[in-house]
């Protein structure tokens, strides 16, 4: 299974590599923006002090959190829909792949045949996954952290901000791998895997966006998975309590997925 893991990394390290890269990039220039801008104090003379416009809450991932304050600011780029699109796509690429690419082309019949268990294969490409999630995650991590020490009004953020809120994506990109390999393991081609991946995922996400800017539907929080992960929030704290919520659904999801390939023909 290690073979078959480093295949498959080596196969995507320049895709991988683009993400990272692109993170990297983001996260910086994201902490150049908010110098460029005069900082919290030429965010307040913009909005008011301690007024954030509530469309900027909602892409942050909270209601009423003041985005423009430093330590925010830093970890709003967890949340960033550019960010956001970058680092999940690897998720989403990773599970749809898993299974219904290799039925899609054939590879199926070569791969997923005795001694080697069906299973043994999921487990190879879920660890695929991780490692190269990791990879992005840390390329985003360590563009804020210099974005930070090479801005003036980030530099005496704790270092701590950052890492809380990757953390904190991880426990959705998490969630999110579970939805493409469940959807993996029941379609015969990658579209018929991507398009409830997607549909799950970025439908989830405008659900969310609308229930934190229409006071009325705020309760859809807590029916999609983006209502569980606020990368400000998690700026003061770990979110536990949304993270085991996530965790929790993605290891249901991921066992969905083992399940039905162990019950379905590949061939």
């Amino acid at each position: 299974m290690r073979a078959l893991v480093i295949a498959d990394l080596r196969n995507r390290w320049r895709s991988l590599a683009a993400l990272a890269a692109g993170c990297f990039i983001l996260l910086i220039a994201l902490s150049g923006t908010y110098s460029a801008y005069g900082g919290a104090a030429g965010f307040a003379s913009t909005f008011g002090a301690g007024k954030t416009p509530r469309l900027f809450s909602a892409f942050s991932g909270t209601s009423s959190g003041d985005v423009f304050s430093p330590p925010h600011f830093l970890a709003f780029g967890f949340g960033h829909p550019l960010f956001l699109v970058l680092a999940l796509s690897v998720a989403i690429t990773s599970g749809v792949a898993a299974i219904a690419a290799e039925v899609e082309t054939g590879r199926s019949e070569l791969i997923f045949t005795a001694p080697v268990r069906a299973t043994q294969i999921l487990g190879a490409r879920v660890v695929e996954w991780a490692i190269a999630q990791i990879a992005v995650v840390l390329g985003a991590l360590a563009g804020a952290l210099i974005g930070a020490q090479l801005s003036g009004d980030l530099s005496q953020v704790s270092l701590a901000v950052p890492v809380r809120a990757a953390a904190q994506f991880c426990t959705l990109a998490f969630f999110v791998a579970g939805v493409a390999f469940a959807a993996s393991a029941h379609a015969r081609t990658r579209a018929a895997a991507f398009a409830p991946t997607m549909g799950v995922t970025a439908g989830s996400y405008v659900v969310n966006l609308v229930g934190l800017l229409w006071s009325p539907l705020s309760w859809v929080r807590w029916i999609n998975p983006f209502g569980y992960y606020s990368p400000v929030d998690a700026a003061e704290h770990m979110q536990w309590a949304n993270a085991a919520v996530l965790v929790g659904a993605g290891l249901v999801l991921f066992a969905v997925a083992r399940l039905t390939l162990t019950r379905r023909d590949l061939a």
